[in-house]
């Protein structure tokens, strides 16, 4: 081990005290090595008090002297530095036990993430923190997993690149060497022919064992008169064997201009019957709100007063005015709802003010869903089934009935015991009457 001679010192004779200058005697010296001082003696060294200063024992005995050179013969060297190198390992060891030891790991960045390989240093697990993980490699983050589960990718998946000298008419023809693709989808190639060169095959049958056929408007125009599709338009349809009728089914055109046809044989013979139109479709598919379709009946089909043909419900706002003058009210309530069936109208309404001011002439209530049919047996009738805070009516029955030609209701009263009715007074109405009713009429 070589001795230590770094720096200078400052001695004194008949003292203990060694001052030096550029010294490091704290870590490169040890209590009870030796001191060989400017004098040429050796010396004890019994205390290090910091870096620069030192004592020794016995006291100096040579001349006091400043910038010597000294030496210190190192004895405790090996087990000096085997204990500084076991405190410099306890003093390493703390980090990896308080980070990787109990399983923590600091935040790495894209070229050093945090959990990664030596050989392969930018590629690996990134903890950034924010309950985030990176996926990382090369360098560059690839993917992050975030507190919710959710995995975002960095880059595009790439499509799978086909076969060489694959397309989409390519099929395996092979009876069982595997699963083909059709044009709708996985399975075998089922039975059918296709008409005028139309490039698609319907997968199966329907109906009994017929072909499913597409059907063009030139093949429907040679069997067909008048009420044949325009020829050339886009037209298709299936034809469907049951027994020995078969019938044929199309729709001609698209969007708002698509209608729906019917054809099928008159006898077990060979020619068809003339088209015939079932429906237009009054809106495009899948666009917009759509709209019911115009059923008609046309050429040999027919109907009858009795076929239901017409139905709705919905609502309405009744509102109650004068004759004379109508006025102004505000409404605690005033709602009606109706059904229409056929050419009948059958509805209820309730009517409670909360202010009225203004109103003159005969009670009348507006607002009815339809106008009642001009005709006196159109009216049907008018049932008011609960009233309250209307002046005079105990002395009157309270009635009511529709008007022909408008969509309105007239309010009257009758003397109890009377026979004849006159005009409800508007001015009897006050700000808290209410009125429930119903009734029925046609359109």
């Amino acid at each position: 081990m070589a001795w230590y001679r770094t720096g200078t010192v400052t001695v004194t004779n008949n003292s203990n005290v060694v001052t030096g200058t550029g010294t490091a005697w704290v870590d490169a010296v040890s209590i009870g090595e030796t001191f060989l001082g400017p004098d040429s003696q050796v010396y004890e060294i019994t205390s290090i008090v910091s870096g620069t200063s030192l004592r020794v024992s016995p006291n100096y005995k040579g001349p006091t002297a400043s910038n010597q050179s000294y030496a210190v013969m190192p004895t405790q060297s090996y087990i000096r530095d085997l204990a500084a190198q076991a405190a410099e390992l306890v003093n390493s060891y703390a980090t990896v036990r308080d980070t990787a030891g109990k399983g923590k790991f600091a935040a790495g960045t894209v070229a050093a993430p945090s959990l990664r390989a030596t050989a392969d240093e930018d590629t690996g697990v990134n903890l950034p923190g924010g309950n985030v993980l990176e996926f990382i490699t090369g360098g560059a983050v690839r993917a992050t997993l975030n507190s919710a589960g959710v995995m975002n990718f960095s880059v595009s998946p790439t499509a799978p690149t086909p076969a060489a000298g694959a397309n989409n008419t390519a099929i395996q023809t092979t009876a069982g060497s595997l699963l083909q693709m059709k044009q709708y989808g996985l399975g075998q190639e089922r039975f059918g022919d296709v008409a005028s060169g139309y490039p698609k095959v319907l997968p199966g049958s329907i109906g009994n064992g017929s072909p499913t056929t597409f059907i063009t408007a030139e093949a429907a125009d040679s069997q067909a008169s008048g009420n044949a599709p325009v020829s050339g338009e886009a037209f298709s349809g299936v034809s469907v064997s049951r027994g020995l009728r078969p019938v044929q089914l199309g729709v001609s055109g698209a969007g708002a201009g698509a209608s729906a046809w019917y054809r099928g044989y008159t006898t077990a013979g060979p020619v068809l019957a003339d088209w015939k139109r079932l429906a237009d479709l009054n809106s495009p598919a899948f666009t917009g709100a759509p709209s019911a379709p115009n059923l008609r009946l046309t050429n040999s089909l027919s109907s009858n007063a009795n076929t239901l043909d017409y139905y709705e419900e919905g609502t309405f706002t009744p509102t109650l005015v004068g004759v004379t003058a109508a006025g102004t009210n505000t409404y605690a309530i005033n709602a009606g709802r109706y059904t229409r069936i056929g050419g009948v109208v059958f509805w209820t309404a309730v009517i409670e003010l909360s202010s009225t001011s203004g109103m003159a002439g005969q009670l009348r209530m507006n607002g009815l869903p339809f106008s009642v049919a001009n005709a006196r047996v159109a009216r049907g009738a008018v049932t008011i089934g609960y009233y309250s805070n209307l002046s005079d009516t105990a002395a009157y029955d309270f009635r009511a009935f529709h008007n022909v030609a408008a969509a309105t209701v007239d309010f009257l009263k009758r003397a109890v015991g009377g026979t004849t009715s006159g005009a409800f007074p508007s001015s009897e109405v006050g700000n808290t009457s209410q009125i429930y009713l119903s009734g029925h009429y046609e359109v």
